[in-house]
């Protein structure tokens, strides 16, 4: 029995889904019936989960809780050095924290259209309510109206609260923090790969990634696991480091994980740096389609015993 399990590691852009996981879902589900290979193929997109699990309530309340003290700090230092600006609104968001983490999930309501809550009910009041948070995007946003603002302004500003959120906690919790991508400076040059494999400390990754990494990966523990962690771009190849490891840790050798993606098929391509197969075993260019079906016929001749000798091999697809 073989699972194998598609990994979408943040960030990638959140309104436009990265399509990699749906093709290789696919692929692999007609290759188990054409095998016969007995397991499960799942997708897990975790770059929009993550995103979830920070932006809440409860993701909230644990941010501002651990940065309130340094963020007043900070703004001590900005308003020393007449950046007074910066001063204003990192107080600002300190001394408005309840009244974000009480509309955070209106304000992801409002632009994701849940199922559940629409945001409908609440738009008049986030858009016009004294009492509904402001930061410095929504409130320039606002200046350059020229006119009232309206509900049809509502998914506007709900999409600049959450970037005004995002630059709080890329400033006062993990610099490498952004919506559409994750630490991309340290993956534009890989030369050198110390650096990468050093932002693996960093806050998100540990305190909220690696929870929901957890939680992912649990129900395939104890099993034989094909893992492919899909990197598209530069900003998802810490995130992806990140999961490799934690899965070399949860897994040890009853893992193969292999890497694909744009990343991988451009910046990669040419790679010599060994200390990157200390996270992967194979690095899959292109589609790398008839690569999986060998290596799907293979593992099926193996016992449980050769599976785990095999995956310590280095494989470049």
């Amino acid at each position: 029995m073989l699972n194998t399990v598609i990994i979408q590691p943040p960030l990638v852009q959140l309104n436009t889904p990265y399509p990699s996981g749906a093709y290789l879902r696919a692929f692999f589900t007609s290759l188990y019936e054409e095998t016969k290979t007995e397991g499960v193929v799942e997708w897990l997109d975790l770059s929009n989960a993550l995103f979830h699990r920070i932006f809440c309530r409860s993701g909230l309340e644990f941010i501002f809780k651990k940065t309130a003290f340094l963020a007043l700090k900070k703004a001590d230092f900005f308003e020393r050095n007449g950046d007074d600006s910066s001063a204003f609104q990192l107080r600002r968001f300190v001394s408005s924290a309840e009244n974000w983490c009480r509309w955070i999930d209106t304000v992801i309501a409002i632009v994701c259209r849940s199922k559940n809550v629409s945001g409908r009910e609440f738009v008049h009041e986030f858009v016009r309510s004294a009492h509904s948070p402001r930061g410095n995007r929504m409130e320039q946003y606002l200046s350059g109206l020229h006119r009232d603002v309206t509900v049809d302004d509502s998914q506007i500003l709900a999409s600049l609260a959450l970037a005004d959120l995002a630059d709080y906690i890329s400033v006062v919790y993990d610099e490498s923090f952004s919506l559409i991508r994750y630490a991309e400076h340290l993956a534009v040059s890989t030369a050198d790969f110390s650096q990468a494999v050093a932002g693996l400390s960093s806050p998100v990754l540990n305190d909220f990634y690696k929870p929901l990494l957890q939680e992912k990966l649990r129900p395939f523990l104890g099993g034989r696991v094909l893992f492919c962690i899909s990197i598209p771009f530069p900003g998802t190849f810490e995130a992806a480091l990140f999961t490799a490891k934690e899965i070399r840790v949860q897994f040890g050798n009853k893992a193969i994980v292999s890497f694909g993606g744009g990343y991988v098929n451009t910046e990669l391509r040419t790679v010599k740096e060994a200390s990157l197969f200390d996270f992967c075993d194979i690095l899959s260019y292109d589609k790398g389609y008839g690569s999986y079906v060998d290596f799907l016929k293979m593992t099926a001749r193996l016992t449980e015993s050769s599976f785990i000798k095999s995956s310590t091999v280095l494989t470049v697809w």
